[in-house]
């Protein structure tokens, strides 16, 4: 059995991936990594967090991939 990791970075779409295409192409498992940073999530000068909406986001994309 072959496995693939494939590292999730800042780029989380699913559909035109080509890391994620290949490791679908090239293995019969998929093990999917993302690591907060917690970088991303600190309050800017104006009060507003960097990307706060990404933290359903790899929940929601490792989800679509179990399907």
């Amino acid at each position: 059995m072959k496995t693939a990791i494939v590292w999730f970075k800042t780029d989380l779409r699913l559909h035109d991936n080509e890391t994620l295409v290949r490791a679908i192409e090239n293995s019969n498992q998929i093990i999917p990594v993302y690591c907060f940073d917690d970088e991303h999530y600190k309050t800017n000068e104006f009060g507003l967090k960097k990307r706060s909406y990404k933290n359903s986001v790899p929940i929601t994309i490792f989800t679509k991939l179990r399907r």
